[in-house]
């Protein structure tokens, strides 16, 4: 069955050329001539295909182009997204009534909340790298890290009653670390507002505040 729009054009000469990148076709290039017959010849085929060989680098280049912006905008999508997701996080965190920080390997203050800085009497920039040691005496230092490292080890969420003087008066708080990160080594720490001292509880270290 004939063609219906060669029936109508007739051309004389036709001539139709892949245009492919190493085995990978591209396209086609299609040309016809209603004039003459036999228009495209051996030497300007030969022109033809390297054309067609140019052709197919600009179009495997624009394809890889488009593919890396398609990804780059996704990736901008992603981070606009994960941004948004920090900031509600942020936001849910300082607001908070329970004190909660973040901590990595060492015992350095990674996050902190607005309720960590007011009882601390310290600009949250200003704890940030810091160590329990840099609040705490010695003792009271050293049984935080201690609870600290068997949480990491345990690679389970711990509990203690801590006991700690705030403007002179005794407070009891209930202290919740869990590791972060697969069992990595950041342990989260959840302060529940100050209560009575408890009369039991694994652990009571006790210090005062710094002022």
């Amino acid at each position: 069955m004939e063609d219906e729009y060669f029936a109508r054009e007739r051309p004389k000469s036709l001539l139709c050329l892949p245009i492919a990148r190493q085995t990978r076709l591209l396209g086609m290039l299609y040309l016809e001539n209603s004039l003459v017959t036999g228009a495209f010849t051996a030497a300007r085929l030969s022109v033809l295909e390297l054309l067609a060989s140019q052709s197919a680098i600009s179009l495997e280049n624009a394809v890889l182009y488009a593919d890396l912006e398609q990804e780059n905008a996704e990736r901008r999508r992603a981070e606009r997204a994960l941004a948004a997701n920090q900031e509600t996080l942020k936001g849910i965190v300082d607001n908070s009534a329970t004190a909660i920080y973040v901590k990595d390997p060492e015992g350095r203050f990674l996050l902190v909340n607005h309720q960590v800085s007011n009882l601390l009497r310290v600009p949250s920039e200003q704890l940030l790298g810091k160590t329990d040691a840099d609040f705490f005496p010695a003792p009271v230092a050293e049984a935080i890290v201690d609870h600290d490292r068997q949480v990491l080890a345990a690679d389970v969420p711990m509990e203690w009653e801590e006991e700690l003087v705030i403007a002179g008066v005794l407070r009891s708080f209930l202290s919740i670390k869990f590791p972060l990160g697969g069992g990595a080594t950041r342990a989260l720490f959840a302060g529940s507002p100050p209560t009575s001292p408890s009369a039991s509880g694994p652990s009571r270290p006790s210090a005062s505040w710094p002022r």
